[in-house]
């Protein structure tokens, strides 16, 4: 059987998962992604957050999700923060569904994410800033061909400790060409 990925627009459906996801999520994968905890302190404001952005239009967005679907099930999603339209964003990665992860899935919908995010707002660049030290996004990154231009102290999202970052240029040809060739 094929496997079908695909990719779309945050829903107030979606928001339960993500919620759970940072919620419920344990001390040693906080760690792992560089994630505070203490900046989670509230579910109902993080709920209202999301519903924000299912509820904005996108000249008004500075955030914006894409769902990553298996087999038309949601698994993860990819989210675009410090949106600067028609110029720069930084676009992070999560698949919450852990028995889908390792498989390669992730890249092919991160890719997916990342074409799609360039279309939705004409960006000249993005950047992804897993920390250093959190394999599983920076081989990721690195397996599908994105150059790493950097390495550096800082927070990668208003969620996030301050810790040694990689960051990636994530180019829209490289991204599409890795998708050609799957």
């Amino acid at each position: 059987m094929m496997t079908t990925l695909s990719i779309r627009a945050l829903k107030e459906t979606d928001i339960p998962s993500i919620v759970n996801y940072w919620f419920e999520n344990t001390d040693a994968n906080f760690n792992r992604m560089g994630a505070d905890k203490t900046k989670f302190n509230s579910k109902t404001n993080f709920v209202d957050s999301l519903k924000t952005i299912c509820n904005a239009s996108l000249d008004q967005v500075t955030s914006y999700y894409l769902i990553w679907l298996i087999d038309e099930k949601a698994v993860g999603y990819s989210a675009l923060k410090d949106i600067v339209k028609q110029q720069i964003a930084h676009i992070h990665l999560h698949m919450w569904d852990e028995k889908n992860r390792g498989k390669g899935h992730g890249a092919k919908l991160f890719c997916m994410a990342a074409l799609e995010f360039y279309k939705i707002f004409n960006l000249k660049m993005m950047l992804c800033e897993p920390r250093s030290s959190n394999n599983m996004p920076n081989k990721m990154l690195t397996n599908i061909g994105f150059q790493k231009w950097k390495t550096y102290l800082s927070t990668s999202s208003e969620l996030s400790l301050t810790c040694e970052l990689n960051s990636y240029i994530i180019d829209f040809n490289v991204a599409n060409q890795f998708l050609l060739k799957k």
